[in-house]
């Protein structure tokens, strides 16, 4: 009995099947066949994926059996099964009459006529089919298709069984023969190689052997198949080629969006570094136009002025007031992103701070009906920081809060969270969309035109109040839910 290597008796194999049974057993799916389990991996891993084994027999004795190995599922169908079992009951005569010498000449008939039956399934397919010895020192066998995928005749390899590996590629030579040396020993193999045609043509070969065995289980020929996969190999080399370009235009379109990136940072580093040292040039004028306009408002200068004059220079003030903090927020946030901007480290008490944040919202506050809650905890530590830019931050954040709240109330909370102080302001004001939230710290951004119209502002004390929550080790970070109000917090650590 043959088996495939590693095959363990096992009464449901179809080996064990068809000895017991005197029956052939297919299998045409290896993979899914649960008969095949305890050797299924071994088969699969040798390229096997269909079986059939025929009971040998010799007279009404079952001698062994007769297996066949396909690389195709559905291999064994119904038109060639009865031409193998015709082949194995031949093969089976043929052993039953070598056993009696009287019967010889009746041996030879069933061998040719077996022989007959085999070259008629083996010339109708496109793959070479091969049968040799197992020293591939004879070829007993090779079909017509060897002639149109070779270029060579089948009777130079009857006259020189090595003539199939002299037209082996020299870049492939040496693995196949090696590789043929090796199957002397277990009768399978499996390579792909190129071969080079007489008139110079170049084609890919898939070559698998499968041994014979006699009824002792004794290797004593080689079948094979081989086929040419050209095609396969030339659809295989376009689709790499077509990665290796398309990783090629990637990897230069990533180098120009990295370059394109670094030169707008240049330019965005050179526009904070201008502005940043253009802060005293920017400031002092509109200094001295609040300062002077100030003074004539209050009738410091040149005496009394009228209603109308006083309004007049309201608007002044008021309006440079603003242009004046439009300037403060650009310049501060380009010392920030130029790296300019200074930390100046004291420590404090927050409640002083919190104290001066709401003196500075109350009176908005108590226009709105507003209802102010604090929720500090008694007896904070004092904290290390930038008391400056802290105060900017929370007062920001805190003005905010006022001008999109029309009714309810902000509450101002403290804690601290391990080694962090997280000061927060929520509100019950419009709130954000969600699909806002991503633009809301980016510079001179405001979420909705209603808004813009209904609100002044910059756009700019969301986005340098974060840079610099960042620059004191900290961050900002937002919770809301449109039509319902909205909660920023601010961590900064407790010490620096």
């Amino acid at each position: 009995m043959t088996t495939v290597p590693g095959e363990q008796q096992h009464d449901a194999a179809p080996i064990a099947s068809a000895l017991r049974s005197g029956q052939y057993e297919v299998c045409n799916d290896i993979e899914l066949d649960p008969r095949m389990a305890p050797w299924r991996d071994e088969a699969l891993r040798r390229g096997y994926r269909s079986f059939a084994a025929f009971p040998l027999k010799a007279g009404d004795e079952v001698v062994g059996v007769f297996n066949l190995y396909a690389s195709e599922r559905g291999f064994f169908d119904a038109e060639e099964l009865p031409l193998l079992d015709e082949l194995v009951a031949d093969i089976g005569l043929a052993l039953e009459i070598h056993r009696n010498e009287s019967d010889r000449l009746r041996t030879e008939s069933a061998l040719r006529d077996s022989e007959e039956r085999f070259r008629q399934l083996a010339e109708n397919i496109d793959q070479v089919f091969w049968l040799s010895t197992t020293d591939k020192s004879h070829m007993i066998y090779v079909s017509p298709a060897y002639e149109t995928i070779w270029g060579r005749s089948r009777q130079s390899l009857y006259d020189s069984p090595r003539d199939w590996l002299d037209a082996v590629h020299p870049d492939h030579r040496e693995q196949v023969l090696q590789a043929a040396l090796a199957e002397q020993q277990t009768g399978t193999y499996d390579k792909e190689y190129r071969i080079v045609r007489p008139d110079g043509g170049v084609r890919w070969i898939r070559d698998r052997a499968f041994p014979v065995r006699d009824a002792g289980g004794e290797i004593y020929r080689i079948a094979g198949i081989a086929e040419d996969i050209t095609l396969r190999k030339e659809a295989e080399e376009a689709l790499k080629r077509s990665h290796e370009q398309l990783e090629e235009k990637v990897a230069e379109r990533t180098r120009d969006l990295v370059d394109a990136n670094a030169k707008l940072q240049d330019l965005d580093r050179l526009k904070s570094q201008i502005l940043a040292n253009m802060s005293h040039e920017l400031r002092t004028p509109m200094n001295a136009i609040i300062g002077f306009a100030q003074l004539i408002h209050d009738g410091k200068v040149g005496g009394p002025v009228s209603a109308e004059q006083k309004e007049f220079l309201g608007d002044i003030l008021t309006s440079a007031t603003h242009l004046l903090q439009l300037i403060n927020d650009v310049l501060d946030l380009s010392k920030v992103e130029a790296g300019r901007m200074e930390v100046l480290i004291s420590t404090f008490r927050l409640e002083d701070l919190i104290v001066e944040v709401v003196q500075n919202v109350a009176p908005i506050m108590s226009v709105k009906g507003l209802k102010l809650i604090r929720e500090i905890p008694p007896n904070l530590a004092p904290v290390a920081t930038d008391r400056r830019k802290l105060l900017q931050i929370l007062l920001n954040l805190a003005s905010n809060a006022v001008k999109f709240t029309d009714h309810g109330e902000i509450v101002l909370r403290c804690e601290t969270v391990g080694n962090s102080v997280c000061l927060s302001v929520a509100d019950t004001g419009i709130g954000i969309k969600a699909e806002d939230l991503t633009l809301l710290f980016q510079p001179f951004s405001q979420l909705e035109d209603s808004l813009r119209k209904r609100h002044e502002g910059t756009g700019l004390g969301l986005s340098l109040s974060k840079r610099l929550a960042v620059l004191l080790g900290g961050d900002l970070t937002v919770v809301s839910e449109y039509g319902k109000g909205s909660t920023f917090t601010l961590r900064i650590p407790c010490s620096s």
